[in-house]
């Protein structure tokens, strides 16, 4: 297709626009895409036409040089020198370009020092992601100083030790909730569960575990109605869940323990006195006769 490069590709309006990405949509001719790329005065010309590039030497150069960050990052998302993509990731000044070549990089070494070192968290994020080195991210699962990235970190973790020293030491608690949700070893998560200083914390761990005397405990003592109305969803002893239905200063965990009642007389009674309209609801649903 013949262009006319002081028409289409110096064209300012959006119009004009429209009609150059127009062509360079049906353009297959790696030189006349490298004229686009190179001298539309539009970026999103420029972008489109780089997107088609397959040229190295060619996208090499744009990547450096465009003055337009898309460009840029659509020329690295074409590279595959990764010795190239290494240095881009590390040193060149434009985050975006960083992150695009961060997505392209293989060696995990190389990936771990810009999750760790880059200024910008967008770009820490992104190679965080690409971690798959265990011991690399148990590293800033363990020391990072920002508790997002150890929470993605944790995501990434498969090693039940790991994850239960960061459950139970971490400072943040968002991150060792997302360590407890992942934990299986119920030892771990019966102690996190009675001994957590954070009720979300605890609850989640609660959530997980099975051991019904344990559980008792909780939910008849956990300071938090949100952890004794979750340790109560998974009681099964009718004489502990009718005095939880009458004791609790809740109204919520009342209510749940309530649910799993059959003793009409108990049912009859509650439905009768307690002091919540939920409560009494509850029980009277219950009833049978």
């Amino acid at each position: 297709m013949e262009l006319d490069n002081t028409s289409v590709w110096k064209c300012k309006n959006i119009k004009d626009v429209k009609k150059a990405l127009e062509i360079v949509k049906e353009l297959i001719d790696q030189h006349e895409l490298t004229k686009a790329a190179k001298e539309a005065r539009h970026y999103t010309v420029r972008e489109a036409a780089t997107k088609k590039l397959t040229d190295q030497a060619v996208l090499t150069k744009i990547a450096k040089n465009d003055k337009d960050p898309y460009v840029r990052r659509a020329a690295i998302e074409k590279l595959t020198d990764q010795a190239l993509l290494a240095n881009i990731a590390k040193n060149n000044k434009q985050w975006l370009a960083r992150e695009a070549a961060v997505e392209k990089l293989i060696d995990q070494t190389e990936i771990a020092d810009i999750a760790v070192n880059d200024k910008q968290s967008y770009v820490c994020r992104t190679a965080l992601k690409k971690l798959t080195d265990q011991a690399l991210i148990a590293d800033v699962a363990r020391n990072n100083g920002d508790w997002m990235m150890r929470e993605i970190a944790v995501e990434k973790l498969t090693e039940q030790t790991v994850l239960a020293d960061i459950a139970k030491n971490d400072e943040e608690p968002f991150v060792r909730r997302k360590a407890v949700k992942k934990l299986t070893g119920q030892t771990e998560l019966a102690d996190i569960a009675q001994n957590d200083d954070n009720y979300i914390v605890r609850y989640t761990a609660v959530e997980k575990f099975t051991d019904l005397s344990l559980l008792a405990g909780i939910a008849k003592n956990d300071e938090n109605h949100h952890v004794r109305h979750t340790a109560v969803e998974k009681l099964t002893d009718p004489a502990l869940l009718a005095d939880i239905a009458k004791n609790d200063e809740y109204p919520g965990v009342r209510r749940a323990a309530v649910g799993k009642l059959t003793d009409q007389v108990l049912l009859a009674d509650i439905a009768e006195n307690d002091e919540d309209s939920c409560v009494r609801y509850e029980a009277n649903y219950r009833l049978t006769d």
